[in-house]
Formats: C-alpha cells, structure tokens, sequence
C-alpha cells in the first residue's frame, strides 16, 4: 500500500499589481515635478524692484562675467554679433523685434550698451532685460 504525501502548500504573492502602483507613482512625480528651464550659462542676475512677466521670446542674449556674449547658447565675439543677428532674423519665421537681454551683474555699462546698440541697430526695439527679483 502506498501512502500518498500530501503536497505543502506555498504561498505566492502576485507581484504584478504593485508593480503597477509603483510604475503610476512614478509617472505621477515625473509629470508633477517642476523643471527648471533656464539655459545653462551661469550669470548672477542684478537685483531688481519692479518685475513684470513677459512671454518667452525665442531670442535671448546673454552677457556673462567674463564678457561673454551668447546668442541664445552659442559663444559669439561681440565683433560678429550684428551679423549673427542678421543671420538669426532670415532663418527665423517669427519676425518678431523682440529680444531678451540678460547680463550678470558684475559686466561694464560699456558692454551693455555696446550689445544694446547692435540690438537696435539690427532692427530689434523691444528689448527685455531680466533681472533677479527681491526676496523677502
């Protein structure tokens, strides 16, 4: 006579419903985090009292403290700016004159005014220029 052994039974979560969960967790922060959208050209922005909201504009010129000049991200020396614009306004199908004009705070008066003359010389009136605003 044989004597049959009962089999031991085994307990077997189901992964799969928590590996559900956590794939929506984790879609849910991604979709919830704020990134920070500023270009990576590291400037100190002056303080400034009133600040306004504007829309983003596709251009924007950026002077750093070594008096670098950007046109967007690309390094441009300040003898080549006005034809890089020039180059810039053919290629580009918005022809808007608006341009953002940002400048770290330790840069010459000298510079700025040099890169707004370009600016305005290059058909471009509306000229943004960004500043830190206060904390309290």
């Amino acid at each position: 006579m044989k004597i049959r052994r009962r089999l031991k039974r085994t307990a077997v979560a189901d992964m799969t419903p928590m590996i559900d969960i956590i794939f929506q967790l984790v879609i849910f922060f991604m979709i919830s985090s704020v990134f920070n959208t500023a270009p990576g050209i590291d400037i100190e922005l002056p303080q400034g009292e009133t600040s306004q909201t504007l829309e983003v504009t596709p251009l924007v010129i950026t002077i750093t403290s070594g008096e670098n000049i950007f046109l967007n991200k690309e390094n441009i020396p300040i003898e080549k700016l006005k034809t890089a614009l020039k180059q810039y306004k053919e290629n580009v199908d918005d022809k808007t004159d608006q341009v953002v004009l940002k400048g770290d705070k330790s840069i010459s008066y000298g510079t700025f005014m040099e890169v707004m003359g370009i600016l305005r010389s290059s058909g471009y009136n509306q000229i943004n220029m960004i500043t830190d605003t206060p904390r309290n």
